[in-house]
């Protein structure tokens, strides 16, 4: 089992931040933090199955992109940097997403023909 971040605890939860990628780093429209709750409980809960549980938590902002389109950034310095979490990656070890105040960064393309469009 993966070790730990200090402070990171189990849960089924993770606050996330959306934000359209308008210049390919997520300099665009952002949402409010929003608490994403785990929807399979039988599949691990990873980057990969938060990017279907935002996808579907999100549905119609994010019907023009598929889950896998989406990408997972522990803080704003990471999104700056372009370095994404591994889909693989176990939520419940990342100290991000535990608190409101400290919210996962998912940055999504932005829809063909708009021009910074709103998130919600």
């Amino acid at each position: 089992m993966p070790e730990k971040e200090a402070g990171a605890t189990d849960r089924n939860f993770a606050w996330v931040v959306l934000q359209e990628q308008s210049d390919g780093r997520g300099n665009g429209d952002t949402s409010s933090a929003s608490r994403v709750k785990r929807k399979d409980l039988d599949v691990p809960f990873d980057i990969d199955a938060l990017k279907k549980d935002i996808k579907t938590e999100f549905s119609p902002l994010l019907d023009h992109v598929a889950a896998v389109q989406l990408k997972v950034f522990a803080n704003e310095q990471e999104l700056r940097a372009g370095e994404p979490l591994e889909e693989d990656k176990m939520v419940q070890v990342i100290l991000a997403g535990a608190r409101r105040e400290q919210p996962l960064r998912v940055t999504y393309p932005q829809r063909a023909g708009s021009v910074g469009a709103a998130a919600t």
